[in-house]
């Protein structure tokens, strides 16, 4: 049988914006931020190298991606639980199965 929920208790099961649980969770372990680290950092060598090779002749292009490259391990836990519950979110209705 399946129970429909009603929009205001849906928005009480799933929150609008992440919530603090939903971020510590997707700092994962010590393992994902050095993971996340080495990408930043092999992110930033390869911008510096490419810098070097083009002879900064493509600063504009190369420093946005060099910038997003380097900060990868900051930023990418707060976007997973912010893309989650946008995805949730946008769902018009909801429903709640109960198989017997």
């Amino acid at each position: 049988m399946l129970i429909p929920l009603t929009r205001k208790k849906f928005e009480e099961l799933v929150p609008v914006v992440a919530t603090g649980d939903q971020y510590k969770f997707c700092w994962g372990k010590p393992s994902d931020v050095l993971r996340r680290v080495l990408i930043s950092i092999a992110a930033v060598v390869v911008g510096v190298i490419i810098h070097f090779l083009l002879e900064g002749g493509f600063d504009l292009i190369i420093f946005p991606i060099g910038f997003a490259g380097g900060f990868y391990w900051l930023w990418v836990p707060f976007t997973w639980p912010v893309n989650a519950t946008g995805n949730c979110v946008v769902i018009p209705t909801a429903v709640s199965g109960k198989g017997k």
